[in-house]
């Protein structure tokens, strides 16, 4: 190849790199995952009928889990189980 036109790819690239750098740096930036649901929660009252919005967002309460199927009394023993069907038919 002649030196113009390696003179000329390599114009095309290197412009080419630089645009993709500045459109990546331009780009609005992610919202964090938990601002996006609440950005959902705002827009989706605001589509909700006026007598069944609330007037106050709830509160945020911590969730606890339940207790786990195969969690130990603090002694030790095995957790009581409630009375129901076996697991397995027997027969």
């Amino acid at each position: 190849m002649s030196s113009p036109v390696l003179f000329l790819l390599g114009a095309v690239a290197l412009s080419s790199l630089g645009a993709m750098v500045v459109w990546l740096l331009s780009r609005p930036r992610k919202e964090r995952f938990g601002s996006s649901i609440d950005s959902f929660n705002r827009d989706l009252s605001a589509l909700a009928p006026p007598g069944s919005r609330p007037t106050t967002p709830p509160a945020a309460s911590p969730r606890t889990p339940g207790p786990r199927p195969d969690a130990r009394a603090r002694n030790g023993a095995p957790a009581r189980r409630a009375p129901g069907p076996s697991p397995r038919p027997k027969g």
